[in-house]
């Protein structure tokens, strides 16, 4: 019993596109024309995915035992004439970008790059248990033809009818990107041979980007004519009055005095000269008047010493005087 199949997310159903631009991104890298995208060979490619993420398989053979190319011609792809196509499929966790890298290793896988007779391409992501499946299913057919019908009429397919203008669209042309309006916003209108691949690489966004900005579908598909909207006006970012900050007062210096320091005289001590007689008689400790005192009596005493040594000479005999040596008071 096979495991229902997990439908491909919003964001997955973006990739798609992507995927899509970088293998036109090679081509054009390698001098060849771009792939137009087929509303019949997108089906076919998505059934694959849907399918392989069920089962939990990775192959080229699809429900029923069927091959890439029944897949395509069963899809609508062809109208009836001879189909020539390839598939690539890649099973695991990588991105689209590396998916689109992987698929560059090797002579088979990279067909879709390299071959100028392919001129439609259609792909297909789908989450399983084990991951995501991703396909592309790339073909030209013997007359020229693309998805069941003529350039001048309507071409059918799995995802609806297209009319001969979308097809024409999807011719790929060099963008001239648009001037931006006054209010900021960019909008681009589709002119011929422009696709979305081809778009947001001009302006530098995702497929992805431009479906989800004019709220389309996976299935979308452009018109000439088409007014797409790049992205909005922009959004003013406020600006911020600025309060000037007051700037701090420059303090005034305060000018701080040195107090002088006078030096304290040093006392150089004189030595008072001690006294000849320290000692003696307590001379040092008399004043003025017990001086003057003793002055006298000294005087007095001294006096009294002459008048007595005076009186000693007038008593002497005249024989203790040598005549042969007499007094000089006597000569």
């Amino acid at each position: 019993m096979l495991i229902p199949a997990i439908p491909v997310q919003a964001d997955d159903s973006g990739n798609v596109y992507d995927m899509i631009a970088g293998v036109n991104a090679v081509r054009s890298a390698n001098g060849l024309s771009p792939l137009e995208i087929d509303g019949a060979l997108m089906a076919s490619a998505q059934a694959h995915a849907e399918y392989m993420a069920s089962t939990g398989v990775c192959s080229h053979t699809g429900s029923g035992g069927t091959t890439a190319k029944q897949r395509m011609v069963n899809a609508g792809y062809g109208g009836g004439a001879t189909v020539f196509g390839t598939e690539n499929i890649y099973c695991g966790g990588r991105s689209v970008s590396e998916v689109v890298n992987w698929w560059q290793g090797d002579e088979w896988h990279l067909l879709p790059y390299n071959t100028a007779e392919y001129r439609s391409i259609g792909g297909g992501i789908a989450k399983g248990a084990n991951g995501l499946y991703f396909v592309i299913d790339v073909a030209y057919t013997a007359g020229g033809k693309s998805s069941g019908g003529s350039s001048s009429g309507t071409t059918s397919g799995t995802s609806g009818s297209v009319s001969s203008t979308t097809v024409a669209a999807q011719r790929v042309n060099p963008v001239i990107t648009a001037t931006l309006q006054p209010d900021g916003s960019l909008i681009h209108e589709v002119q011929q041979g422009q696709a979305f691949w081809s778009i947001a690489v001009a302006y530098g966004i995702k497929i992805n980007d431009i479906i989800n900005m004019n709220n389309l579908n996976g299935n979308s598909v452009l018109s000439i004519g088409q007014k797409l909207r790049i992205h909005g006006p922009y959004t003013p970012t406020p600006v911020l009055s600025e309060t000037p900050t007051p700037e701090p007062d420059t303090p005034t210096p305060t000018i701080t005095q040195t107090p002088t320091i006078t030096p304290t005289p040093t006392q150089t001590l004189t030595p008072t000269p001690r006294p000849l007689f320290e000692g003696a008689m307590g001379l040092q400790n008399i004043d003025r008047r017990g001086l003057g005192i003793g002055m006298v009596i000294v005087c007095v005493v001294g006096l009294g010493l002459m008048i007595v040594s005076g009186m000693r000479k007038k008593k002497e005999k005249p024989e203790d005087i040598d005549p042969l040596n007499p007094p000089i008071d006597s000569l």
